[in-house]
Order: structure tokens, then sequence, then C-alpha cells
């Protein structure tokens, strides 16, 4: 089956149509990927099911418009709308990306700080608010310290052990004493 040299024509047309279709589907990946940078092996599924996603729609766009038949002028076409669409249409949407992007970044900074500066006034009111109430809870709560603190001072926990005493017992090296050397009896 023969194909006229104007159907060619607008197949290579539509192909430079698809192909800047290809470069909106690869901006709107550039675009997930500058707002969430994702790890290496999530980049990798994503240029997959970008690369089988481009694939999907070249051959649909060949079944459709020359019965299947793959032609080089197809894929020409394809990679030259590709082209020209990431040069000039992809080129101005990355900036206008950029600077929206740099413009929601700048103002959830600013929300976010009068946010924070709002909170943390109220914690400092809180704060100095709350002062003879900390200063009654402090005394309370030595109250009920106190124990804890004779035990520490009667039992201290060295190498895993429980030792009496409220002095730390010198190693074998700084003891002016040398050690007691033992019989090897137990009792």
């Amino acid at each position: 089956m023969e194909i006229s040299v104007t159907q060619q024509m607008q197949i290579f047309f539509g192909a430079l149509a698809i192909g800047c279709v290809f470069g909106i589907i690869f901006d709107i990946f550039r675009a997930v990927r500058a707002l969430i940078p994702p790890p290496t092996v999530i980049a990798f599924v994503q240029d997959i099911l970008f690369t089988s996603l481009c694939a999907c729609l070249c051959f649909t766009y060949t079944l459709l418009t020359n019965s299947g038949q793959l032609r080089a002028y197809i894929f020409v076409g394809a990679a030259i709308g590709f082209i020209i669409y990431f040069n000039t249409v992809g080129a101005i949407f990355i900036k206008a990306f950029r600077r929206m992007t740099l413009a929601i970044k700048r103002a959830l900074s600013k929300a976010f700080r009068e946010i924070s500066q709002k909170i943390g006034a109220f914690f400092a009111l809180l704060w100095k608010k709350t002062s003879g109430i900390r200063k009654k809870l402090k005394k309370f709560l030595f109250f009920f310290k106190k124990p804890f603190i004779f035990l520490r001072k009667c039992c201290r926990i060295l190498n895993g052990r429980l030792s009496r005493g409220g002095k730390r017992r010198k190693s074998a090296k700084t003891a002016s004493k040398p050690p007691i050397k033992s019989s090897g009896k137990i009792f």
C-alpha cells in the first residue's frame, strides 16, 4: 500500500505534535522531581514510566495514522517536535515554574516565621506567668527527691555492681596500698 507525499507530510507534522506532547509529559515529570527529589530507584522507575508512556503514545499514533507501519520520518518528527518544545515552550515553562516555586517557598517561609514567632511569644508569656507555680512545684518535688538523693549517696553502681559507701573506690593502679592477693578460696 502506497502512501502519498501529502499523507506522509501530515503524518510527519502529527509526529511533531506527538513530540511536543512528549515534551509536556517530560516537563511534568521534571516538575515533580524538582518539588520532591526522589531516591535513585524511584527516579529509575519514573524514567521507565516516561519511556513506556512515550512508546505507547508513539505506537498508538502510528497504528491510527499509518496502519501500524513504522517509518523513520515518524520517529524523526517526534524527536524534532520534542527538541523544539524543549528549547522553546519547555524553557519558558521551567523558568516560570522555578519562579513560582521560589515565590511559594518565600511565602511559606514568611508564614512559618510569623507563626513560630507567635508561638514563641505565647510560650514566653506562659513561662513568665507560671514562674510562681514552677517555684512551688520545684519545692514540692524536692520533698519527693530527698529519699533518692540519700540512696544515691549511700549506694553507687560501679561497673555493673552495687557498692556501698558515699565515695568511689580507687582502682588498683591508683591505690597507695598494693591489692590483697586472694588464696583462691571462695569461703
